[in-house]
């Protein structure tokens, strides 16, 4: 189904490829012989553009527009930047089933990694030809990620918490600039 009703509702060639690789995605980091979710670069990889592509496609079936696409760059880039960041939890587990872990592997360096990766993002929001507006939203929110990173790094908190709480302070951020944006 999730092959054969796209055919049916996508707006654009565009929109119908955006369809299928959600489904080939799914296949590629679950199924074997493929198993990217073994290897965590691919992993990174597959679940980054799994995050980003839906939005990218919510945002292609309501417009023809293609100026919002230099802000999904940047999301990917955000989420290659925070994703490894869920291995540092995963550690224990995945060393027990002998899947391969960037946190194993890079120990302390991995938050150092994922905040040269914000750096980078950084300074792709400062670029984009966006409005303003969502630019200085979209930094907040990468520096308050890389404050989360800091103040665990800094304060020697236990790191397996560091993901959950850079995405519970993204959502919070999100419901407070949505406020001010509609309110303000």
């Amino acid at each position: 189904m999730a092959v054969i009703y796209p055919f049916f509702i996508a707006h654009s060639l565009l929109t119908l490829l955006l369809f299928q690789l959600l489904p080939v995605l799914g296949i590629l980091y679950s199924a074997k012989p493929f198993s990217f979710r073994r290897n965590s670069l691919l992993a990174t990889l597959t679940i980054s553009i799994g995050l980003v592509t839906p939005l990218m496609l919510g945002y292609s079936m309501n417009t023809a527009e293609t100026g919002l696409l230099p802000l999904f760059f940047g999301l990917f880039i955000y989420c290659l930047s925070v994703v490894p960041l869920k291995d540092i939890e995963d550690a224990e587990g995945d060393r027990a089933v002998g899947i391969r872990n960037l946190y194993l592997q890079y120990e302390n360096r991995l938050p150092l990694f994922s905040l040269a990766g914000l750096t980078a993002n950084l300074v792709w929001i400062c670029v984009i030809p966006d409005s303003q507006t969502l630019n200085i939203m979209l930094a907040i929110v990468v520096l308050a990620t890389m404050a989360c990173i800091l103040v665990f790094q800094c304060c020697r908190l236990n790191m397996r918490k560091l993901y959950r709480t850079i995405i519970q302070t993204v959502i919070a951020l999100a419901i407070i600039l949505n406020i001010i944006i509609r309110w303000g």
